[in-house]
């Protein structure tokens, strides 16, 4: 369960500082929210329990049956022939169940992401990295 951000490679949770999520300008609270993932290295953000979206990473859509049929290799070889390029913003949705990515952080990790759903606790995921550490 993500209750707002979470870094990908190391599994680590994180909630936006209270002088960000505070802000009342909009633009000026997603800027600061951005930079603050950017810093923390934190790879993805549910802003509210219907968004959940990326920071500086790819995302290749995917069918949700991939998930157990795509094998580390399948996934890196995916995403190194994509050229998808990395966004500041990478919305991932549906929070439904069945959103599936080949993803790659900001740092390198390559794997695969599942949006399970989401609830009032967070957004529910599941996800498996091909490789431990970027080449």
């Amino acid at each position: 369960m993500v209750p707002e951000a979470i870094d990908v490679e190391s599994g680590k949770l994180g909630s936006l500082p209270e002088s960000v999520a505070k802000k009342e300008n909009i633009a000026e609270k997603i800027l600061s929210a951005v930079g603050w993932m950017e810093r923390e290295g934190m790879d993805a953000f549910a802003d509210t329990r219907t968004h959940f979206f990326g920071v500086g990473m790819r995302a290749i859509a995917q069918d949700k049956s991939q998930w157990e049929k795509l094998t580390a290799a399948q996934i890196v070889a995916l995403l190194d022939a994509s050229i998808t390029q990395p966004s500041a913003y990478v919305p991932l949705e549906p929070l439904d169940g069945s959103a599936t990515y080949a993803i790659q952080t900001r740092e390198g990790g390559k794997g695969i992401l599942q949006i399970l759903g989401s609830s009032d606790d967070g957004v529910r995921l599941r996800y498996k990295l091909a490789e431990k550490y970027p080449r």
